[in-house]
């Protein structure tokens, strides 16, 4: 998976300048975004205890399933900066706690899979914690108003629930899929960008389960836009990343 390992002053650089992403003026979709007020995820975040518990500036990325009723759902946190196990476990914990304004396509609510990014600096003495619903790199970096696609989990015809591959045995395994996906929300192509351990099919599951699998695109300064994005998929346990609906 890409790395991000962002100095402590280009972090700095890139949380003061990042804008709150919003998407308005999109008849067909919508995707899952912060409910507004003291509920919110970043709302949540006790930036003012991390600094008592010595979190030093940081990112950590997450995912989770944000159902029709608006609530998080398999939450998960990985991929951060070093040294950032307490802002990994105050995402959590708040995760549970968070709203979501649900997705919607034409109207009606789905339940979707919703990666971000959380970032946390201490500026002038003070907390600071912006969240972003994208992963990727350059967009972070750049401070572009960019929320990523958000896979639609309706099983069915289109997306397959993703199963352990046969001959994996016990053992895990990460997979990070690019997806392109158009406008319509469509998946105009995939390939697997990391597949760990390599050999065992867990890429080509992913690829199985998705490759005709329905998503709200993306949206790039309040717009719905075709682009291309990487998805985490992540095999412990013996089991597939098949998500419930919450």
């Amino acid at each position: 998976m890409r790395s991000l390992a962002l100095t402590t002053g280009l972090l700095l650089s890139v949380i003061q300048i990042l804008p709150a992403g919003k998407a308005q003026g999109a008849d067909q979709f919508r995707p899952a975004l912060p409910a507004p007020g003291s509920r919110s995820l970043v709302e949540l975040i006790d930036g003012k205890s991390l600094i008592k518990r010595k979190q030093e500036n940081g990112m950590i990325m997450f995912q989770c399933v944000v159902s029709q009723l608006g609530r998080a759902h398999y939450s998960i946190a990985y991929h951060g900066t070093p040294d950032t196990q307490k802002l990994r476990e105050e995402v959590l914990v708040k995760l549970e706690r968070a709203e979501f304004r649900p997705a919607l396509v034409n109207g009606e609510k789905k339940t979707v899979l919703l990666n971000g990014t959380v970032m946390f600096a201490i500026i002038d003495g003070k907390p600071r914690v912006r969240v972003f619903l994208n992963q990727e790199e350059k967009d972070l970096l750049a401070g572009r108003d960019f929320i990523a696609p958000q896979l639609i989990l309706d099983y069915g015809t289109k997306l397959k629930r993703i199963e352990w591959p046969t001959g994996a045995g016990g053992n895990n395994g990460t997979v990070a899929m690019d997806y392109t996906i158009g406008l319509d929300g469509s998946v105009q192509g995939l390939r697997p960008s990391y597949e760990h351990p390599k050999g065992l099919n867990f890429a080509s599951e992913v690829m199985r389960g998705t490759e005709h699998a329905p998503f709200i695109p993306a949206f790039r300064n309040g717009k719905p836009t075709a682009s291309t994005f990487t998805l985490p998929f992540i095999f412990r346990g013996g089991l597939g990343p098949s998500y419930g609906t919450g």
